[in-house]
């Protein structure tokens, strides 16, 4: 899972076109025609091709994330239903974090990459399959929707934990955020299954969960690619994340690593993507094997859909009082293996549970309990035959 990047910032000029995984049926990835806009001062800003690398990231918290998708004068009621969502916003949310409009930078986030600037996310999506109705668990920052991602609920965190809770989570060897159902990773312990957490980061994310230690259950993921060499690797699920800060001399520098941060350029991050490509396809596991590539949030980048509602969890956000009723925004999600069929277009909605889905699918786990019921899953796109055997 990669850092803070919408599906049209990286996809939407892609123009993928192929089969559609649930009918069969010639179809095309739901990307952007260049005719999608939004307003701003009585103009209107029509997306563009070929984004920059952008020096002042656009907001992605709670409160951001609501103007983007409900409009600028749109107010959260606690406790209430999310609001309409018409994502009309972006343009005026870049006020608060500017602190005033300005024009080149309006254009910024209207823009997004063309395919040669993502060669190997683009590739992978045309060779395999790419979702295109992929959403954030719910519509905010990074820490809540990477809770989703192994608990299929943030527990009551409906905006960032405080900087001294992240510490003291991540630096705590086995405490950390609790949530009443557990993680996926309990629920594989649970079954015996074995699992891994490769991370560039001294302190990943996911090391910020109960039962979850940065020192005795995170490598490094330099050793990925050398422990894939061996026939007895065994862990059946390997959570994977990247260097957020370029080692820790850096933290906080998103400059430095290779999240995709949108302070850090996407050039890093495409090589971390081809390097664990070509660990897999190199590795005697291929042939089992499926790789999700997708991203925590949007990162207050357009994107032309809007989200759909979301089942609640049953709990009220602390800050917010939200209802977890709202999915955010749409991301990229790529799905890799060597039974899935070339050119595979996923129409159907996906979110970040859909990871925990297509593990109880191949596991036959329980759910997650106090939780959101996980979306689709993913094993049905890895439906050919016979393993495919083209070298790309």
């Amino acid at each position: 899972m990669l850092e803070n990047r919408c599906y049209d910032h990286l996809l939407g000029f892609a123009d993928i076109s192929g089969t559609d995984a649930a009918t069969g049926q010639p179809t095309t990835a739901d990307g952007l025609k260049g005719t999608e806009f939004n307003c701003y001062g009585g103009e209107r800003f029509f997306v563009q091709k070929g984004a920059p690398d952008i020096t002042v990231p656009p907001g992605h918290d709670f409160l951001a994330v609501l103007e983007q998708l409900c409009g600028q004068y749109v107010a959260f009621t606690p406790d209430g239903p999310y609001p309409e969502v018409n994502n009309t916003g972006f343009l005026s949310q870049l006020t608060k974090v500017e602190g005033g409009f300005f024009h080149d930078r309006g254009q910024e986030i209207m823009r997004c990459f063309s395919p040669d600037q993502v060669p190997i996310l683009t590739t992978l999506a045309r060779e395999f399959a790419v979702c295109d109705r992929w959403f954030c668990s719910m519509p905010g920052s990074t820490e809540p929707n990477r809770m989703f991602l192994s608990a299929a609920t943030s527990g009551n965190f409906d905006d960032s934990p405080t900087k001294w809770e992240i510490v003291e989570a991540s630096t705590n060897h086995f405490g950390g955020f609790e949530f009443e159902g557990g993680t996926i990773f309990k629920l594989l312990d649970e079954a015996d299954i074995k699992w891994r957490i490769y991370a560039g980061d001294h302190f990943p994310v996911v090391g910020e969960l109960d039962g979850i230690s940065n020192t005795f259950d995170v490598r490094d993921f330099e050793d990925f690619a050398g422990d894939l060499q061996d026939p007895t690797f065994d862990a059946a699920f390997i959570h994977l994340e990247p260097d957020y800060f370029g080692g820790l001399l850096n933290t906080g520098d998103f400059t430095k690593g290779n999240s995709q941060h949108p302070l850090g350029g996407v050039a890093a991050g495409e090589r971390l993507i081809k390097a664990t490509y070509e660990a897999i396809r190199r590795s005697p596991h291929w042939q089992n094997s499926m790789l999700i590539v997708t991203y925590d949030e949007h990162g207050g980048f357009y994107d032309h859909v809007a989200p759909e509602g979301a089942t609640p969890t049953g709990s009220s956000g602390r800050t917010h009082g939200f209802k977890f009723d709202q999915l955010g925004p749409r991301v990229p999600a790529v799905v890799v293996s060597p039974w899935i069929p070339r050119n595979t277009v996923e129409h159907r909605l996906m979110e970040h549970t859909s990871v925990i889905a297509t593990l109880m699918d191949l596991f036959d786990l329980p759910p997650l309990r106090h939780a959101r019921e996980p979306g689709c899953g993913l094993a049905h796109l890895a439906n050919l035959p016979q393993p495919r055997t083209d070298r790309r």
